[in-house]
């Protein structure tokens, strides 16, 4: 799944009888990552009282329709068809592979990536636009 927010960098005060606009300062890299390892566990947590924890077997109770065997078994990370349905899905790693660093102000854990360094100037509409598409 792929979920983007938009988010305000600061808040609005109400001072007497006027209101204005204050900048708060971006959240730092350890920042982001302590909100994404949060994120992560959360949404594991959360996906295990629902029974699609990374423990459980597909189940096969779908009728005769595929997309409902194929879904369950991509959340829980098995294999679905033939000879390997039911089984923990295999990854692939790459050898010899530069390590990747992140750029700054982006974190990630155990499959969970957040990126919080876009930033839009005051009044850029179209980049506003483009950013929510």
């Amino acid at each position: 799944m792929h979920f983007h927010r938009l988010l305000l960098d600061g808040v609005f005060v109400i001072d007497d009888d006027s209101v204005r606009w204050v900048r708060v300062p971006p959240p730092t890299t350890e920042e982001v990552q302590q909100l994404v390892t949060h994120i992560a566990r959360t949404v594991r947590r959360w996906l295990d009282t629902q029974g699609y924890g990374a423990e459980q077997t597909c189940q096969q109770d779908f009728n005769d329709d595929a997309t409902g065997v194929l879904l369950s078994a991509s959340v829980v990370g098995r294999g679905a068809l033939e000879i390997r349905a039911g089984a923990k899905v295999r990854r692939l790693q790459r050898g010899f592979v530069r390590p990747f660093r992140l750029p700054r102000l982006c974190a990630e854990d155990r499959g969970y990536n957040l990126h919080a360094a876009v930033v839009l100037r005051p009044g850029d509409r179209e980049g506003l636009e483009r950013l929510r598409r």
